[in-house]
């Protein structure tokens, strides 16, 4: 997660020197449709439960996927692409001077790059748990049977108290 904060903050800051507001707001849309599924299957599985808590997290997923591994790509990364290997092209040209928007974009590709291969480990971890769900694995949140697991009883901690 610190990983993606850093990556984030990069491209806000790159973004801003070099004056990509619509690269910006583009990561931000896309990326920000999906966390508004995410805390709503939260809550509904606080709320409601089984089956709609299931049913939100695969809509959650479904979005996570088609935002970021399918959209994501198609409208920055690619077209990204092309333009700096169409501009490398144009650089041999002596009458071509925009070596400022090549370093540019030569700025940016790497760090959108690594972003998208972060949303693709998040993914990979989304489909293991969309599995688990399915095979009836997990049931509920897994953070609550993680602090279900490491919390003590109340009994517990007043023997251990008197020793």
């Amino acid at each position: 997660m610190l990983c993606h904060h850093g990556i984030a903050c990069t491209l806000i800051i790159f973004g801003y020197q070099y004056r990509h507001y619509n690269y910006g707001l583009i990561v931000a849309n896309l990326h920000d449709v999906t966390d508004i599924f995410l805390e709503g299957s939260k809550i509904i599985n606080y709320v409601m439960g089984e089956p709609w808590s299931v049913i939100s997290f695969l809509t959650f997923a479904i979005s996570f996927f088609i935002t970021r591994i399918i959209l994501f790509p198609i409208y920055l990364i690619v077209p990204l692409m092309f333009r700096f290997l169409e501009e490398n092209v144009k650089l041999n040209d002596p009458t071509y001077n925009q070596d400022y928007i090549h370093r540019q974009r030569a700025t940016f590709l790497p760090i959108l790059i690594s972003l998208f291969i972060l949303d693709i480990y998040w993914m990979k971890m989304i489909v293991r748990m969309v599995k688990s769900i399915l095979r009836l694995e997990i049931r509920g949140d897994i953070r609550d049977q993680d602090e279900a697991k490491t919390a003590r009883k109340p009994q517990q901690v007043v023997e251990q108290t008197k020793e």
